[in-house]
């Protein structure tokens, strides 16, 4: 399985960490007293700050962009997986997911349905640095989950310095990463 990568060229260090550490404590995961301290669990005003983007302008950008690159009133994605194209419609956007991951990066988590009434999860990651100029990266757009079954997880490998989606039958250590980054 190939596996999606984010680079920290993409999505810098400091951000991700308060991103993960965020996540990390909102489900209740045990972090080691000293990283948790070192990065706030809520992200302070400073992203905020250096993006004239908000949460609400992803939002709204992925929906419209979902609408326009519908066609017969369905959103077309390669789910790599099970090797077939998947015609959905979006259900909604789950704007308590929606982080931003880097100065110009943001991370947002839909749900879709398909004809024959399966649930998809799926995450793309948009970048833009003003509302007007907002882009999907479509290449990272994957389906995170089917019928509420996930298929990845998010891990950070120190290593190559990038952000990478590990299949959920990895090891337990792994299996107890974050959902999203």
């Amino acid at each position: 399985m190939k596996t999606n990568q984010i680079t920290l060229s993409e999505v810098p260090i400091r951000r991700l960490s308060v991103a993960v550490v965020a996540a990390v404590l909102a489900w209740g995961v045990n972090v080691p007293t000293n990283w948790a301290q070192e990065h706030p669990e809520h992200p302070s005003g400073a992203a905020k700050a250096e993006s004239a983007v908000t949460l609400e302008d992803v939002a709204k950008h992925i929906e419209s962009y979902v609408k326009q690159e519908s066609k017969d009133g369905a959103f077309k994605v390669e789910d790599k997986k099970a090797g077939k194209p998947l015609a959905l419609t979006l259900d909604r956007v789950h704007r308590e997911r929606l982080s931003q991951v880097g100065p110009d990066m943001f991370f947002v988590c839909a749900d879709f349905k398909s004809a024959d009434g399966k649930a998809y999860d799926l995450d793309f990651f948009v970048q833009g640095t003003r509302k007007d100029n907002l882009r999907v990266l479509p290449e990272k757009t994957s389906v995170h989950k089917e019928d509420g079954k996930e298929r990845y997880t998010w891990a950070f490998d120190a290593d190559k310095n990038v952000w990478v989606q590990k299949p959920v039958e990895t090891s337990a250590k792994e299996q107890s990463a974050p959902e999203h980054p």
